[in-house]
This record gives structure tokens, C-alpha cells and sequence, in this order.
């Protein structure tokens, strides 16, 4: 992720961040990010999942780690955890 700060006349500083947050993972896995890509592990079977981050939105098939149903779809952005923002 890639902080900007942008300057204005006054005082006030904006900062706009571009990249993706870290993608919240399915219970019982672990995530390894570098960069815009990430891998998803499931702990307790051999399950791994990749995904990329394309501007702010992470892409790619995650399963569930105890079932096979399938819980996001290749072409459907996955959820984030919220952006806290907030200028003074």
C-alpha cells in the first residue's frame, strides 16, 4: 500500500492511499502478502489460494477451509476490512 500526501495552500495536508488493505481470510487459514499478491493457507489441509490486489480491490477464488463450498467467485472483488480515514 502507497501512501500520497498531497499539500494544499493552507494548512490542511490530504493523504489518499492506493493499494489494497489486507483481505479478511476464511477462519481456520493464514494469509502471506507481499506486495499486490497474497496467498491464502488453509492451517489444517494442504488448501492454498492466490490472489492479487488490482487498484484497491483484492481478486481472486478463496474457499472455505473446512468445506469446499466456495465462497467468493473469480470475477466478484473479495471483502476488505474497513479503510479508517480521517482529515482534521
Amino acid at each position: 500500500m502507497i501512501a500520497r500526501l498531497v499539500q494544499f495552500r493552507s494548512c490542511c495536508v490530504s493523504v489518499a492511499v492506493i493499494g489494497c488493505v489486507d483481505p479478511v481470510v476464511p477462519r481456520g487459514a493464514n494469509m502471506t502478502r507481499t506486495g499486490d499478491k497474497a496467498v491464502i493457507t488453509c492451517r489444517w489441509t494442504a488448501q492454498t489460494w492466490h490472489i492479487v490486489c488490482q487498484g484497491s480491490v483484492w481478486y481472486g477464488t478463496v474457499d472455505n477451509c473446512t468445506t469446499s463450498k466456495q465462497l467468493y467467485k473469480q470475477e466478484a472483488p473479495l471483502p476488505q476490512r474497513d479503510r479508517a480515514t480521517r482529515c482534521q
